[in-house]
């Protein structure tokens, strides 16, 4: 929270300096600076505007995590940002360079294509799902538009905090996966689930990882989480679907 106060603080200062830029005639300099702007200060109010919700969910929910039976969707900050950073420079660099011919400045304004259309589909993602994991009754399913999987409950050994890449991970250990990739839907992609379950065993020693942050969840809430509903099935019940479900931005 500490952080994103901060980066909403800094993008606020740049936000006004850019205004002040344009305001003032300095539109090469100032109109991309108030995009850029612009987007990091949406994208972090909705990181922010998530972690709240799921802070509500926590305080009202029955379940240890709050999110039971919730399918919890990835987050669009990170894409949505980058998408603002390629029209940010894309208009910089075709106002550089307009007045030395077409196709300088095409370059530009196929950078702000690029952004727009990714701006685009991070919308879209909301509304047809994109990545998402859920805690259900029977296990921790996981998909996304191409397919999806349940990991059951009696299967899971552990879970552990850890990193990958310098990202905090939540790794589970899943001795047996016959039951998992039986659950796999459609059962046409269920071979490349099985390579990726290997690809992530051979890169971090576990077979599933995943990256609660991703979805607006912290990794401790999480993986207490995990480790309940793997130790305690009477607690399972709990995991009921709810009348809405939760999505991060």
């Amino acid at each position: 929270m500490t952080r994103d106060l901060l980066l909403i603080a800094g993008s606020a200062v740049l936000w006004v300096v850019a205004l002040f830029l344009t305001l003032t005639g300095s539109l090469r300099e100032g109109v991309p600076a108030l995009i850029f702007a612009s987007s990091c200060l949406i994208v972090f109010v909705a990181r922010i505007r998530a972690a709240a919700r799921t802070r509500a969910a926590l305080a009202t929910s029955g379940s240890v995590c709050g999110v039971g039976g919730a399918k919890l969707r990835a987050s669009r900050t990170r894409a949505m940002l980058a998408s603002g950073m390629f029209v940010a420079i894309g208009v910089s660099f075709s106002w550089e360079f307009a007045p030395q011919g077409v196709w300088p400045a095409a370059i530009g304004w196929v950078s702000v294509a690029f952004g727009l259309t990714g701006w685009a589909m991070g919308l879209a993602r909301g509304k047809d799902g994109g990545a998402w994991i859920m805690l259900s009754p029977t296990g921790l399913a996981m998909g996304n538009r191409k397919g999806s999987y349940t990991v059951p409950w009696d299967d899971i050994a552990g879970a552990r905090i850890g990193e990958f890449y310098r990202q905090p991970y939540v790794f589970l250990e899943v001795p047996n996966l016959a039951r998992t990739l039986a659950s796999v839907d459609p059962p046409s992609v269920r071979d490349a689930t099985a390579r990726s379950f290997s690809t992530s065993a051979g890169m971090t020693g576990f077979p599933i990882a995943v990256q609660p942050s991703l979805f607006g969840v912290e990794p401790v809430w999480f993986v207490r989480a995990v480790k309940r509903y793997a130790t305690e099935p009477e607690a399972r019940a709990e995991l009921t679907p709810p009348l809405a479900e939760l999505s991060s931005t």
